[in-house]
C-alpha cells in the first residue's frame, strides 16, 4: 500500500479520520497513517511518502500499483490520479463526500469510463458540515470494491456510480458511460 499525503494532522481531520489522535496534531499524515497502519496489521506493506500529488510526481508514485484509490475529495487529485490511471491502464477506485452524501465509483481507462468522461459534480462549499460518519462509510465500502478488483472478482461499480444520502439514509446509483471522444482515455 502506497500513501501520498503532504498535509499534516489538523484538529478538523481527528473529526472523521480514524487512523489520528489528538497527540498526533501537527505530524505529517502520511507517517502517521504508516505507523497506525503497520500497528493495526504488522504483516501488511506501507509506503508512505509526505509529498503532495502534482502533475511532476504523480506518475512516479503511481508507478507498479496495481489499483488507485481517490479518497482525497480533491477535484485536482482526482484528475492528476485518473491520468495515471488513464496511462497504465488501471482502475481508480474513486470516492468524494459532502455534508451528508458520499459517491463512489470505478474508473477503468479502456474497460469503461475515466474521470473526465463522468464529469462528476460535487454542491457548492454551501453546505452543512461534513457529517463524522460519512467518511468511514464510503471508505468502507472504497476497501470492499478494492479487494473485489484485487481479488479477482473484478469491480461492482465500473460503469455505475453508487450515491449514499445519509440524510434519507438511502442508496442510489445512476449510470455513466464512456465518452467516445474523451481527451483521456481515448488518446
Amino acid at each position: 500500500m502506497r500513501l501520498v499525503d503532504g498535509s499534516r494532522v489538523c484538529l478538523a481531520d481527528l473529526n472523521h479520520q480514524v487512523l489520528f489522535r489528538e497527540r498526533d496534531l501537527g505530524k505529517p499524515k502520511a507517517a502517521i497513517a504508516e505507523r497506525r497502519l503497520k500497528e493495526i496489521n504488522p504483516f501488511v506493506t506501507v509506503e508512505s511518502y509526505g509529498e503532495v500529488l502534482s502533475q511532476h510526481n504523480v506518475f512516479r508514485l503511481a508507478a507498479n500499483c496495481h489499483v488507485l484509490i481517490d479518497a482525497s475529495n480533491n477535484a485536482e487529485t482526482g484528475f492528476l490520479l485518473n491520468l495515471a490511471a488513464a496511462k497504465q491502464h488501471i482502475p481508480l477506485v474513486h470516492a468524494r463526500v459532502w455534508a451528508m452524501t458520499g459517491l463512489l465509483t470505478t474508473f477503468w481507462p479502456g474497460r469503461g469510463p475515466c474521470l473526465a468522461c463522468a464529469l462528476l459534480e460535487t454542491p457548492s462549499n454551501s453546505r452543512p458540515t461534513l457529517i463524522a460518519p460519512l467518511p468511514g462509510i464510503m471508505g468502507a465500502l472504497q476497501a470492499l470494491e478494492v479487494m473485489r478488483i484485487l481479488g479477482g472478482l473484478g469491480p461492482a461499480l465500473l460503469g455505475r456510480v453508487l450515491i449514499f444520502k445519509g440524510d434519507q439514509f438511502k442508496f442510489t446509483e445512476k449510470t455513466i458511460r464512456s465518452y467516445p471522444l474523451c481527451p483521456v482515455c481515448t488518446a
